[in-house]
Order: structure tokens, then C-alpha cells, then sequence
């Protein structure tokens, strides 16, 4: 159990982690201005891609965290803990940790309110179901339906047709393929890790180019940017005429904006409204940490959902 004497030790993080539970029995239905006590959803944002956002498990997937194990001394551990405290709050190599402190892990709640850290997958949610509804009527997202022109390639997540509830495949006859129905999409190549795309970056000895690997396995995936996501900062102002380069796509996290067009090996679905995009409305930055919009986005932020007896067996999450 956790003792008086603990308490003292661990201070305020252990106590910010109980703090934070209490705070969200009412956070979601209730979070706004004070005069009405009702939420006003605020204008769809995105995190940018420079911040770390993601529920831990492991405490070794903090980028702050200082490992005395990994030291031979402790002189030698002490200096690395205090580069490592030194740094400010909410950067990428020091996101704000919150502890969410609850009786059971599946009633953490937190996460909801800050993109990036929802205890549920909303990148994956692409059609509109009984989660996205929960999470609209707490109004802790914005949900955006594509329109006519709103169509992704079959060979990226958003053109799975398995995302989309009562879908079960797109018709083929409805397929954009080549010839008069061809469409030319904007969007980027990412690098995405060993095996976990199905694209790889070739060169012929004049250009180097993106194709499909052919064991079906690569490390680059493709990104369609529909209108829909257009407007985000990190679209905006972006030359999808650019030439791939040696220096592109070779770390992971790398993007290489341009533009791809269908043909009979690379068919597409205009998914229309069937596509909902749930838009983080960054409600604990916004709202708690009383941030604006821009400083929020910029924000690093990482949760760990945690039972009392996780944290006894595991007291390092707040020593």
C-alpha cells in the first residue's frame, strides 16, 4: 500500500497524479467557461509533427526518463538526471507527464482531451461509430466528413475498406483507376520503419523515386492530403512539385511531399462523407493549462493510465 511516508517522498508528483484522477469524474461533460459551466468546442486542432504525444506503458518510452541502470556510477547517473530535469516541460526529449491515478486502467480519462494521448485508437476511426459519437457528445473532438472529392488510395489505412462500419469492400466498378477516371492526389511518402510500409526508395542511376516494394513489405507509406486536412499548418505552404532526393525518406519520421496518380495498380475510393475525421479539441491544454491554440499544438505531452497496485509494484513512475 502507499504509506504517509511515500506520500511525503514522491510530494507533488504523486500528488498531481491523484489531483488529475479527481479532476476528470467531471472534466469531460463539464469542462468550459465558468459563468455557464458548458463546453464550447473549440476550433479543430493538430498537434505538429515536431511533438511527442502517446500513452506510455513502459516507463522506458519517456523520453526524459534516466535509467540508473544504465549508468556505472552514480556520479555519472546524477549528471545525466539532471540534464535530464534541466530541460523545459513540453518539449519533444521532455513531454509533460501526466500519472493518471484510477482504480481500474479502463477508467482513465484524461488521454481524451489531448490529441495524441486518446486511450482508444481515433486514427484508426475513419467511419463514423458508437465511440466516435461518445467522444463527440464529451466534446472532446470536432468530427469532420469528407465530401465528393474526398478519396484515398485502397493501399493506405484510409482506403482500407475494413476501417468503415457496414463496409465490407468498395465496389469495383466504383474503383478510380486509370485512363478518363484517373485522379492526381496530393500527399506525402513516410518513412515508417522496416517493413511496416509497402513502398521503398530506388534509384536508376539517374533519379531516385519511391515504388512499390516487391515482396510487398518496405518502409515507406503513403499519405493522401485531402481538402479535409489541407488547412492544417503543417500542409500549408507545402511544394508537392518537388523532387525526391538522396537526403529524403532516410530516417524514420521523414516526409517527402508530392503527388501521385492513379492507374490500374494503384486504384482509388472516393470516400465521401462515409469518411469522419475526429478532430482533437485539446481541451486539457487549452482549457487547464490555458494555453492558446498555437502554443498547445507545439506541446509534447505523454499519459500513463495507472492502478494503485501497478504503481506499488512499480513505485519508479514517480521516484
Amino acid at each position: 500500500m502507499i504509506n504517509s511516508k511515500k506520500v511525503k517522498r514522491f510530494g507533488a508528483k504523486l500528488l498531481s497524479a491523484v489531483l488529475v484522477a479527481g479532476l476528470l469524474g467531471g472534466i469531460l461533460p463539464d469542462l468550459g467557461h465558468k459563468e455557464n459551466n458548458k463546453v464550447e468546442a473549440a476550433a479543430p486542432k493538430h498537434y505538429a509533427k515536431s511533438t511527442f504525444r502517446k500513452v506510455i506503458d513502459n516507463i522506458n518510452e519517456l523520453p526524459q526518463y534516466v535509467n540508473p541502470a544504465s549508468f556505472s556510477s552514480t556520479e555519472e547517473y546524477k549528471e545525466a538526471l539532471t540534464k535530464s530535469i534541466s530541460k523545459e516541460w513540453g518539449r519533444a526529449d521532455r513531454p509533460f507527464f501526466i500519472l493518471e491515478l484510477v482504480d481500474y486502467e479502463e477508467n482513465g480519462e484524461i488521454g481524451y482531451l489531448i490529441g495524441g494521448c486518446e486511450p482508444v485508437p481515433v486514427e484508426d476511426m475513419f467511419g463514423y461509430n458508437t465511440e466516435m459519437s461518445t467522444l463527440e457528445s464529451q466534446k472532446s473532438v470536432t468530427l469532420l466528413k469528407g465530401d465528393g472529392n474526398t478519396a484515398f488510395f485502397l493501399d493506405e489505412r484510409e482506403g482500407n475498406a475494413s476501417y468503415y462500419p457496414e463496409v465490407t469492400s468498395w465496389p469495383t466498378a466504383d474503383l478510380i483507376g486509370s485512363g478518363a477516371s484517373a485522379v492526381t492526389l496530393n500527399g506525402y511518402y513516410e518513412n515508417v520503419g522496416t517493413d511496416n510500409g509497402i513502398f521503398e526508395v530506388q534509384f536508376d542511376g539517374v533519379k531516385y523515386e519511391v515504388v512499390r516494394s516487391a515482396t510487398g513489405k518496405g518502409n515507406i507509406a503513403w499519405h493522401t492530403v485531402n481538402d479535409i486536412i489541407a488547412s492544417r499548418p503543417e500542409f500549408v505552404g507545402v511544394d508537392y512539385d518537388a523532387e525526391l532526393t538522396a537526403s529524403d525518406l532516410n530516417s524514420l519520421g521523414d516526409r517527402y511531399y508530392t503527388k501521385r496518380t492513379t492507374d490500374k495498380d494503384n486504384p482509388a475510393y472516393v470516400v465521401g462523407s462515409k469518411y469522419t475525421l475526429a478532430e482533437n479539441n485539446e481541451l486539457f491544454l487549452t482549457h487547464v493549462m490555458e494555453f492558446n491554440e498555437d502554443e498547445a499544438s507545439k506541446y509534447s505531452c505523454a499519459v500513463k493510465t495507472i492502478t494503485i497496485e501497478e504503481l506499488n509494484s512499480n513505485p519508479e513512475w514517480v521516484e
